[in-house]
């Protein structure tokens, strides 16, 4: 790890922050972020300034990846944001595939991403959700995202 630093986000409910990891991938930098934006109608403004809050963090001109929940469709404010400046990796991945990710046992709504840089976007390898359980027990209340991309 080289660096890392918080981001505190605007929030309705409760405090919310992004976490951002500058790391070495095979001598090419890379910055990785971790959010999770307020949830509910009320809270979409604030969804809205998180994902301007982590766009302007970016760094410049190196590749980054961001990942979380934010709480929102993928047309609503917050993740229409990052992806109007970034690459939504699900979609580039899967386009016929909506990527439903809650609730984890008969997924209905897409509200976990994973957005890349162009460059890295470019180097998409390929994307899928994570739905492994132990019979009805689940990991989480969401399926997770994974995607694979070529660094550098």
């Amino acid at each position: 790890m080289l660096g890392a630093h918080q981001i505190e986000l605007p929030h309705v409910h409760f405090p919310r922050k992004a976490l951002a990891v500058d790391v070495s991938v095979r001598g090419a930098p890379l910055r990785f972020y971790s959010t999770h934006f307020d949830y509910g109608e009320d809270a979409s403004a604030a969804r809205a300034a998180a994902a301007a809050a982590i766009l302007a963090d970016l760094p410049a001109p190196g590749p980054a990846i961001v990942a979380g929940d934010l709480n929102a469709g993928p047309a609503e404010p917050g993740p229409a944001d990052l992806a109007a400046a970034l690459v939504d990796l699900w979609p580039a991945a899967n386009p016929s595939q909506t990527g439903a990710t809650m609730p984890a046992g008969k997924p209905t709504r897409r509200i976990d991403y994973l957005f890349a840089s162009p460059s890295l976007g470019g180097k998409l390898l390929g994307a899928k959700l994570l739905d492994e359980h132990d019979g009805a027990l689940w990991l989480s209340d969401h399926r997770g995202v994974a995607a694979a991309v070529l660094v550098p």
